[in-house]
């Protein structure tokens, strides 16, 4: 099994990796770990690529590290299974509302990352999607 993560440069105080835990990952897994090391010199020289490869805007910085990233991988396999948006999806981040514990946690969750209510999405969306 073939496991891979990228890092940057750090930058402000903030680490610009996360090896240590995907080396523990790695390590547990027994995977064939890589390890991809960016410098902010070809972060900048591919952001016009990264740019062109988008299906439509995004204003994350995680957007170039994910191309940099799927541009390695690409190099070993043709199929990849990513844990993008899993912080996302489970909360993961300190800045989100803790869902766990709530009375009702549907409740919590959709008070804390729905933006519309169902009523809007009926009135912006054709009748096949209704």
């Amino acid at each position: 099994l073939l496991t891979f993560s990228i890092g940057f440069e750090d930058a402000g105080g903030e680490r610009g990796d996360e090896f240590q835990y995907s080396d523990l990952i790695a390590e547990r897994y027994h995977t064939r770990h890589h390890r991809l090391r960016i410098g902010e010199h070809e972060v900048i020289e591919q952001l016009p690529a990264a740019f062109r490869a988008m299906s439509e805007p995004m204003v994350s910085h995680d957007c170039i590290a994910f191309y940099l990233l799927a541009r390695e991988v690409s190099k070993h396999c043709k199929v990849v299974q990513s844990g993008q948006g899993a912080d996302e999806l489970f909360a993961g981040y300190h800045w989100y509302p803790k869902v766990d514990g709530a009375d009702d946690a549907f409740a919590a969750y959709r008070a804390a990352f729905f933006d519309r209510d169902h009523e809007e999405y009926l009135a912006t969306v054709g009748e096949r999607f209704r």
